[in-house]
């Protein structure tokens, strides 16, 4: 049997509270018999202008141009947050606003990736190690490259009583993740005094188990030397061993080196593109060794490591 309790004239637009036959709870508004305004079903569904299908639905005429669900948080203090929170108990996925920052959150709280969907069809995810793939599949199709890139804006100088990799930018890359790596370089050295042979290698942190270089250098007295370039194809599982640099033993010498190929990081760590000599030249005179404005690496992720790397689809 029905239960009703009215507030209000109903005529004039009192509010009315009812029960069902099935148990379900509405409030009515208006005038005469009313709209119902909210229902909550026996299940703890609750609808708003509607009977509810979910545990909060909501729909009716827009206020303006859209209908608006608003959560309002009042406190102004730093760190104050507003938004939504959904968990299954082991997945949460939340969407809010933070004064902290000043920036608004979409993504997952937990140790799962965040995936996007159009049309009922996942278009895109991030993992949960922050790479991005547009139509993603499980060889790592479509990752969108999150390039890092380094530029010298001056030249950068060398110690010459160093038999040690020394790093041509004075920084490694941020620490990478195990996966597969692209990269490419390009570097102009000038060397003023010393007969060593300077050497290009790997260096860092990071466990590199592959390595494949496509490595071009030209050395002579200038970088615009008309000196034969030499082409060197790469392939090793120890890429840390070096790789001499042709033409650079006179004492005076400007090498050009260039590089492109890719990496597989198996342990986690930095990595950075480095030179060395095969013998001490003898002297730390600031820039009697040195790497010169505008030299330039960049590095960016493809792909997992142990299978072919597929990027668009290939058949």
């Amino acid at each position: 049997m029905a239960n009703t309790i009215t507030a209000g004239n109903a005529t004039n637009g009192g509010t009315a509270l009812a029960s069902d036959s099935s148990g379900a709870l509405s409030i009515v508004t208006g005038t005469g018999a009313g709209t119902t305004a909210v229902t909550i079903d026996t299940s703890q569904n609750v609808g708003i202008g509607t009977t509810p299908s979910y545990k909060l639905q909501v729909s009716g005429t827009a206020v303006g141009s859209a209908v608006w669900a608003n959560v309002n948080n009042t406190d102004t203090t730093n760190g104050a947050t507003a938004g939504f929170f959904g968990s299954n108990g082991s997945v949460n996925a939340v969407m809010y606003s933070s004064s902290f920052a000043g920036y608004g959150v979409f993504g997952m709280t937990t140790n799962h990736p965040a995936v996007f969907f159009t049309n009922n069809t996942e278009r895109a995810r991030i993992d949960t190690n922050g790479y991005m793939y547009s139509q993603p599949n499980s060889a790592g199709q479509g990752l969108v490259p999150g390039m890092m890139t380094y530029i010298l804006n001056a030249d950068n100088n060398l110690n010459g009583t160093l038999l040690t990799l020394q790093n041509p930018f004075g920084v490694a890359t941020p620490t990478l993740q195990p996966g597969r790596y692209r990269y490419r370089l390009a570097m102009g050295f000038v060397k003023n005094t010393g007969t060593g042979q300077a050497t290009y290698a790997m260096g860092g942190t990071a466990t590199i188990s592959y390595a494949a270089h496509n490595i071009y250098t030209r050395a002579g007295a200038t970088f615009q030397t008309t000196a034969s370039p030499v082409f060197q194809f790469i392939t090793t599982t120890t890429p840390t061993v070096s790789v001499a640099i042709t033409g650079n033993t006179t004492a005076v010498a400007q090498d050009t080196i260039v590089s492109d190929g890719y990496i597989d990081v198996s342990v986690a760590g930095t990595v950075f593109f480095g030179v060395g000599f095969s013998s001490a030249p003898g002297t730390s005179t600031a820039g009697s060794y040195r790497f010169v404005q505008g030299s330039y690496v960049e590095i960016w992720p493809v792909s997992a490591t142990g299978a072919n790397t597929n990027i668009g689809g290939w058949a």
